[in-house]
């Protein structure tokens, strides 16, 4: 199997942040970004949210690397978001043989923007 045409390095560092988020104390489905890290919402207005509650709770312990890792999901296009979530945050290979069009990291799938 082969790399995705989407993976860049980049998104191991994002995969090792929501590692060190999940290995946080009342954290292991994610905490503040729980609607990003674990249920896969990764659309714009739920990092937004995400981001917002963050802010709105520095307090917790998951604020400030949850500040880093939405601010670099907004700097990623959707199948860049999609590849990070694929096989649950991180398999970064290609699994149709190059064959884009068929691939949800390209489509998308039915639960997206729902």
């Amino acid at each position: 199997m082969k790399v995705c045409k989407y993976y860049d390095k980049h998104l191991e560092t994002i995969k090792e942040y929501i590692s060190c988020l999940y290995n946080l104390e009342k954290c292991s489905s994610g905490g503040l970004l729980h609607i990003l890290t674990d249920d896969d919402n990764y659309d714009d207005d739920s990092i937004f949210y995400c981001l917002r509650e963050c802010l709105l709770h520095p307090e917790k312990e998951e604020s400030v690397i949850g500040q880093i890792i939405c601010e670099e999901y907004l700097k990623l296009p959707i199948q860049k978001r999609r590849l990070l979530h694929n096989d649950y945050i991180g398999n970064f290979m290609c699994h149709h043989n190059g064959n884009c069009e068929e691939c949800i990291i390209e489509i998308g799938d039915e639960f997206e923007n729902r």
